[in-house]
Parts: structure tokens; sequence; C-alpha cells
């Protein structure tokens, strides 16, 4: 089986906190791929040697799940698949939950629950479920915070240095707030700051008088 020269054989590690379903379905699915794709038998043993050890070495394996898994997939070959009655996958009723992944704890809450749904509820309801990661954002900031200087994209207020005045300017702008500031400063004599600093005889705006309301606005 052909594999780029960029392919490391790396997969979900056995390790990983990751739910073992997909881990036996990465295996299954590999397996199942090298049976549908090889032409010959030397073919087929050569592939599957080098999926056992990939996933045996590679990405720490037990040699029983290769083994269930590869045992599984081979008689799965041998048997001719049944067609399910179309009308009984109608009749179904599949109730769905989407949960916050536990990993082990998680797993066995599903099990228990098909249980008592097999158990109590009728042979055609079933249920599924899926799992939502946390992303790592909503526990700690995983970016390095920005200097006030170099924020952009954004909305920010100026008030007026004069503590007797009470006017305030507000704007959106794509550039740094730095600039902005050198704008309102002089820079841009066409600024309403600066228009109001000589007209008022009041003090140049600085960088304290800026505030950020929010950011990530694109002009």
């Amino acid at each position: 089986m052909y594999c780029k020269k960029t392919n490391t054989d790396l997969c979900i590690n056995w390790k990983s906190f990751f739910l073992n379903s997909c881990k036996w379905g990465t295996l299954k699915t590999l397996v199942s791929t090298t049976y549908d794709i090889c032409s010959t038998e030397k073919y087929l043993k050569e592939e599957l040697n080098h999926i056992e050890i990939v996933f045996k070495h590679q990405n720490s394996y037990p040699s029983w799940v290769i083994d269930k898994v590869f045992k599984h997939v081979q008689q799965a070959q041998e048997v001719p698949c049944i067609i399910a009655n179309e009308k009984e996958n109608s009749n179904k009723k599949i109730h769905r939950f989407l949960l916050p992944y536990q990993g082990d704890k998680g797993c066995n809450i599903i099990k228990s629950m098909n249980k008592c749904v097999n158990k109590l509820l009728p042979s055609n309801t079933k249920i599924k479920v899926a799992f939502k990661s946390t992303k790592l954002s909503s526990c700690f900031n995983v970016k390095d915070k920005i200097d006030f200087e170099h924020n952009h994209d954004l909305i920010y207020h100026a008030k007026c240095p004069e503590p007797t005045c009470i006017d305030d300017y507000m704007r959106e702008s794509a550039r740094r707030i730095t600039e902005r500031i050198k704008d309102h400063n002089g820079r841009d004599h066409t600024s309403q700051v600066w228009n109001h600093s000589i007209e008022k005889s009041h003090k140049n705006v600085n960088t304290i008088d800026f505030k950020i309301i929010d950011k990530n606005f694109h002009n």
C-alpha cells in the first residue's frame, strides 16, 4: 500500500485521553481497507504485518486488541453481509444525547444507559451519544497577551485629559491604537480630538486617556 514520504505512521495513541471506540475504529478501518485493496495474499500479509508493527510499537496498542480486531475483520470478510430490513429500521426510535467527554467515566455512563434502555423500553428504542470536547481556551488563555500599543481592529474610547472637560470620543479603527493616538496628537489635523484640544486650549491626549472597548473588528 502506497504511503506518502511525509507519513509518520502516528495514529491515536492507545494511552491518549480519547474515546476507546475511536481507537478501535481507527485500527478496524485500516485493517478493513487493507482487505479491500490488497489483490494478493502476499501483499495482504505484508500490509497486515506493517499495521501490527505500527500500532503496537509506535502507538502503544496492546497485542490483544490488535489480535481481536484482526480476527473480527477476517471473520467479517468470510461471512456475507446481511441487509437489514428497511421497515424495521424505519420503526426505530433513536434518541440523541450530547455529553462532555470525561474519559472512561463517560463511557461507563453510556453503558449503564444502554442497559437501562434495553431493559425498560421497547426493543425499537435506541440511544446515540456524541461527545463534545472542552477547548483549552475555555480554561485559560492559550495566546500571549498583546501589549496595549499593538492592538488593532478595535473600538476605542478617548477622553479629554482636562479634569473639568466631559467631552469624549469613540471610534472604530483597523490600525494600531498607537498610530491613532499619534493622529489625535497632531499628526492628522483633521482629527476631531486634535481640533478639540486646539479650540479649547486643552492638553493633548496621551496613552492613559485611551481605553479599548472591544477588539477583532475589521473595517
